[in-house]
């Protein structure tokens, strides 16, 4: 019995690592750990505008769902989809983790 409690034990650690979102990310790190921040919320009409109002040479920026300009005086504007064009609260909390975290994944 002993021995099955560890190895549950075990099984259940290793499924708590590495864990995606369903935003099909994995939290990787913390490049920073803000407590308090400010955040400007920019809500786009369609993909087409979020993407076009990304900075030149973002990685990825034809097949963006949000992204969020961090500053170096702690504030920060996430660029996300207007809920009434498209819910998606997944990318929103994606958004808000990188404000408050930084560069959490690859």
């Amino acid at each position: 019995m002993g021995k099955r409690l560890v190895l549950v034990g075990a099984l259940l650690a290793l499924l708590g690592c590495d864990q995606v979102g369903a935003d099909g990310y994995s939290f990787e790190r913390k490049e920073f750990d803000r407590k308090t921040v400010t955040i400007t919320l920019v809500e786009h009409k369609s993909l087409r505008e979020l993407r076009a109002a990304a900075p030149p040479g973002t990685p990825g920026r034809d097949t963006l769902f949000g992204f969020s300009i961090l500053k170096a005086d702690g504030t920060c504007e996430m660029h996300v989809m207007d809920p009434m064009v498209t819910w998606a609260p997944e990318h929103r909390g994606h958004e808000d983790a990188h404000c408050f975290h930084g560069r959490f994944h690859s």
